[in-house]
């Protein structure tokens, strides 16, 4: 029972983790719209899809149902 309620533990603070890291690479993708440099939007995006790979990852973790059928 305690590994259970411990693997739950770590997908909450990954997903957190996850959620806060988005928030951060959203910021900084907005600054890094306005410069000149297109090398610095590559590194974004490439930022950006890893984090969404990660999000589905623990989605699927912690058993999260998929937003069409989550609330009917």
């Amino acid at each position: 029972m305690s590994i259970l309620l411990t693997l739950s533990a770590l997908v909450v603070t990954a997903t957190s983790v996850v959620g806060a890291a988005s928030l951060i690479v959203q910021g900084i993708a907005k600054i890094t719209a306005i410069t000149p440099s297109t090398k610095d939007d590559e590194v974004v995006g490439k930022v950006q899809k890893a984090l969404q790979v990660t999000s589905t990852v623990l989605d699927k973790v912690a058993l999260n149902l998929p937003a069409t059928t989550a609330r009917r």
